[in-house]
């Protein structure tokens, strides 16, 4: 078998948790994947149009997706019993799982966005993923359900700014705010000394209050321990 993974992903961690309580991990090879909801990773929308990790593929070429989806085909595999057959017992724990996924959703901070059209968004990012990834030196907080992204690049030389990309701006084109914008702009950007993937781990907070001159605006906080 085949799971598309991030290190960053909690739902990755999940399967991987389970696959070594039935004692599946040593048949499960690991491809690490780049998921972002904007750049998305052609090698996993491959096999999954979600574009989303974990994604498996099993011995017999099936691509399975979500991960409640594959704790439960693992635990089949593995003949387990963290799903329970019985069919009332099989319901609570699946609503216990749930539940716990819901708490994995929690969301990193809330930002009001306002677009150039005076549209107002609510963007509530879940994931943050450090710009090592993508060649820039700061963070991308990441809201799955709407695909946007607020991005803060740190330029050790000027000011850092911030960008939001969303499906809702019409021509896909990032409205970016810098500091002369912003009643406010506090950033902490620090490493945390750890490595996921050969990606630097960083704690980062963001606090803005920006407007620019169309109005477009930007008003918000979140913060995370951990971004890679």
């Amino acid at each position: 078998m085949k799971l598309f993974y991030s290190a960053a992903s909690p739902y990755v961690r999940k399967v991987l948790v389970v696959a070594h309580e039935l004692g599946l991990a040593d048949r499960i090879e690991r491809l690490p994947a780049n998921a972002h909801p904007v750049n998305r990773d052609r090698t996993i929308v491959a096999h999954n149009p979600l574009g989303k990790v974990p994604t498996l593929l099993t011995d017999d070429g099936a691509a399975l997706y979500d991960s409640r989806v594959i704790v439960d085909y693992l635990n089949a595999l593995g003949r387990g019993d963290l799903i329970p057959h019985d069919a009332s017992a099989r319901v609570r724990v699946m609503v216990e799982q749930a539940l716990a996924d819901g708490m994995l959703d929690a969301a990193l901070g809330t930002f009001r966005f306002t677009s150039p059209r005076g549209e107002t968004q609510t963007i509530e990012p879940t994931s943050c993923v450090a710009g090592d990834r993508q060649f820039f030196l700061g963070g991308d907080f990441i809201d799955a359900k709407s695909s946007s992204v607020v991005r803060l690049v740190v330029e050790p030389l000027q000011w850092p700014a911030v960008r939001v990309i969303s499906p809702s701006l019409s021509d896909q084109s990032p409205i970016v705010f810098k500091r002369p914008e912003c009643k406010a702009l506090r950033v902490t950007f620090e490493p945390t000394g750890w490595r996921v993937d050969d990606v630097y781990d960083y704690r980062i907070t963001l606090d803005v209050d920006c407007t620019r001159a169309d109005g477009t605006a930007l008003v918000g906080k979140a913060s995370t321990t951990h971004c890679h």
